[in-house]
């Protein structure tokens, strides 16, 4: 359960970010992105009570489990990590074969062009 509520935390968060960001262009693109940046870290910090600051919570050893893998143990954590990136990488590169994926890299190289069509 808080795993899940961690990951739907983030994503209303990015969602958030992305609609306001997405908005803009060029170098004020990268200005709104540095601000909200440093608008969470500012936020991390004055929540330390709740947040414990930049150092986060520890979780015990005991307590290192996900899905069944006892991730306390540094050989399945690797492996389960390496497993991971596997999954996010098999999917990055379908997103980017796939005409979607055609798309977003047309945009990428140049965007005028990519509105003509």
């Amino acid at each position: 359960p808080g795993l899940l509520a961690g990951i739907a935390a983030g994503a209303l968060v990015a969602l958030a970010v992305g609609l306001l960001a997405l908005r803009t262009t060029g170098v004020a693109f990268m200005i709104v992105t540095l601000m909200f940046a440093q608008a969470g870290y500012l936020l991390i910090l004055y929540f330390g009570p709740l947040t414990r600051g930049d150092e986060g919570y520890v979780i015990d050893r005991a307590a290192r489990a996900v899905a069944g893998l006892d991730l306390s143990d540094d050989r399945t954590r690797y492996f389960a990590a390496l497993a991971l990136f596997a999954l996010a990488l098999a999917a990055c590169l379908a997103l980017v074969r796939s005409p979607t994926g055609r798309v977003l890299v047309a945009m990428r190289e140049n965007a005028e062009r990519s509105r003509m069509l």
